[in-house]
C-alpha cells in the first residue's frame, strides 16, 4: 500500500511509542507536532540526497535578461520546484565541472549559452516515494519531534542516529539504481593504469 503523510507520520509516532493520529490536522498534541514539522522534513530529506525518484529534466537555454555584475557571463532561472541540482551536463552531454556554474537567488549562472539539468523537484505525492525514502521521511520526522512528544533528550537523540541510519541505506540503494556518470573503482584502476576510455554517456537515456 502507497503511504500518505498520515501513515508516514503515523511511522514517526510508532518509533517514538506515541499514540497515532487519523488526521494531519486533529486536535491532539501529536498531530500538532506531525502536521507543523512534515513540510520541512520532507523538503530536507528531499535535499539529502539527488533521488531518481523524485528527479525532473529541464534543458536552459533562456537566460535571465539580467546577467550577473562579474564573474559569469548568463544567469538562468531555476524551475519553480527546485529543490536541487542532480546533474548538469553541456550541450555536447558531457558533465559540467563545478566550477563551471554557481546557484544563488534562484538562479544558475554560467558562461555557457545552454545547459541540461537534471534536479529533484519538490515533489509531494506520497504515491510516488520510494518506500525507503518512506522510512526515512519517518525517522526525521520523529526526531524533529521527538522532545516535543517524549520530553526525552535520549530519545531525540535516538531518533536522529534512526535518521542517519534510513538514510544511507535508502541513498545506497537509490545510487545502486542510478546509471549516471560517476568514477567507480574500476574506471580509476583503469584510468591510474593508463587505460580509462573516453566514453561519455548520454543523459537522455538515463
Amino acid at each position: 500500500m502507497a503511504g500518505t503523510n498520515v501513515i508516514i507520520a503515523n511511522m514517526a509516532l510508532d518509533l517514538i511509542g506515541a499514540r497515532y493520529i487519523s488526521a494531519m490536522n486533529e486536535a491532539s498534541k501529536e498531530a500538532r507536532a506531525c502536521n507543523r514539522n512534515y513540510e520541512l522534513c520532507r523538503r530536507a530529506v528531499l535535499r539529502d540526497h539527488p533521488w531518481n525518484f523524485a528527479t525532473k529534466r529541464v534543458i536552459l537555454d533562456t537566460a535571465d535578461t539580467t546577467a550577473p555584475a562579474f564573474e559569469f557571463a548568463r544567469r538562468f532561472a531555476l524551475p519553480d520546484d527546485f529543490i536541487r541540482v542532480h546533474t548538469i551536463y553541456y550541450a555536447d552531454a558531457t558533465v559540467v565541472d563545478q566550477g563551471a556554474y554557481k546557484l544563488e537567488g534562484g538562479f544558475l549562472l554560467t558562461d555557457e549559452s545552454v545547459l541540461w539539468l537534471r534536479y529533484v523537484y519538490d515533489l509531494q505525492a506520497t504515491t510516488a516515494f520510494d518506500p525507503l525514502f518512506d522510512q526515512a521521511l519517518a525517522a526525521k520526522l520523529a526526531a524533529d519531534i521527538a522532545f516535543l512528544i517524549t520530553a526525552s533528550e535520549s530519545t531525540a537523540q535516538s531518533m536522529e542516529q534512526k535518521y542517519r541510519d534510513a538514510l544511507t541505506k535508502a541513498k545506497f540503494t537509490d545510487s545502486v539504481e542510478d546509471p549516471s556518470p560517476q568514477v567507480d573503482c574500476d574506471e580509476w584502476i583503469r584510468a591510474r593504469n593508463g587505460n580509462s576510455s573516453n566514453f561519455v554517456r548520454d543523459p537522455m537515456t538515463n
